[in-house]
């Protein structure tokens, strides 16, 4: 069996294992936000009452993905 390699996250450049770690939160949000963007685009063709209502929950949508 190979042996497991353990990070240290108390040694090294600080700003690195910040980038490393926040890495996956970076492209968690990026597809939140892709995804709201292209319900945006549907609920424009859709109509207007219909953007509005994902444009005026899009803040509360975000808050709570950023507490999870």
């Amino acid at each position: 069996m190979a042996e497991r390699s353990e990070a240290s996250f108390t040694e090294g450049d600080l700003s690195r294992h910040v980038i490393r770690l926040s890495g996956f939160m970076i492209l968690g949000f990026l597809a939140m936000t892709l995804a709201q963007f292209v319900e945006a685009v549907y609920l424009g063709i859709v109509g207007t009452e219909a953007l509005a209502a994902v444009t005026f929950t899009f803040p509360a949508v975000m808050a709570l993905g950023a507490m999870t």
